[in-house]
């Protein structure tokens, strides 16, 4: 049984006989917002998330925040050990329809890149954010979710609208998120809406 607190992460392991253990670990830094906006005023919106989906978000915050410590505490790599590995790793990488979508943060002691992803068969953010923060990690890269969302992309009428929150990650910073997706979606209309979910 895991359990997660928006601002903190609280991992608990329970079993028949009681509390097995506890690991406390501060994620304010990591997040703007401690807790994700919910449906707008008056709206009967279904919120789509899970305890499967919470637990998840909890483990990837905590392994994020231990690398985060651990680059804290560790030698300074070389920038240019890692700012070609930054600089191969597209900006934007997201499918046709609607889907969920994160945006991430990508840095080394020096260079910070954030990348767009998105992903229609994921059933919940963390799902997509999960192969990246993974391939940051395993090249000493941080990789931070700053939030996330969802985006319709319809090459048809070559448009793509930006909107909506997740409900682990909070809402992303749209904006910076439509200047992505412009830059390498040259010809198309990119629009953020309020569209709560």
């Amino acid at each position: 049984f895991v359990v997660f607190c928006y601002g903190t992460a609280s991992l608990r392991l329970i079993s028949r006989g009681g509390l097995l253990g506890l690991g406390f670990l501060s994620l304010a830094r990591m997040s703007s917002k401690a807790t994700p906006p919910g449906p707008a005023e008056g709206t009967s919106t279904v919120l789509t998330t899970s305890a499967e989906d919470r637990a998840k978000v909890a483990e990837l915050k905590a392994e994020i925040a231990s690398q985060q410590l651990h680059a804290e505490g560790a030698k300074e790599t070389p920038p240019s050990a890692t700012l070609a590995l930054l600089e191969s790793v597209s900006p934007v990488d997201i499918d046709v329809g609607t889907f969920k979508y994160v945006l991430i943060s990508l840095s080394d002691s020096t260079h910070t890149k954030f990348v767009v992803r998105g992903n229609a068969r994921a059933s919940y953010h963390v799902d997509v954010a999960r192969p990246l923060v993974q391939w940051a990690k395993s090249k000493g890269i941080l990789a931070v979710v700053t939030g996330g969302g969802r985006i319709t992309h319809d090459q048809e009428s070559r448009t793509i609208k930006v909107f909506g929150y997740s409900h682990g990650f909070g809402r992303a910073d749209h904006e910076k998120s439509a200047a992505l997706l412009r830059e390498e979606y040259p010809g198309y209309t990119v629009e953020v809406t309020s569209d709560a979910y």
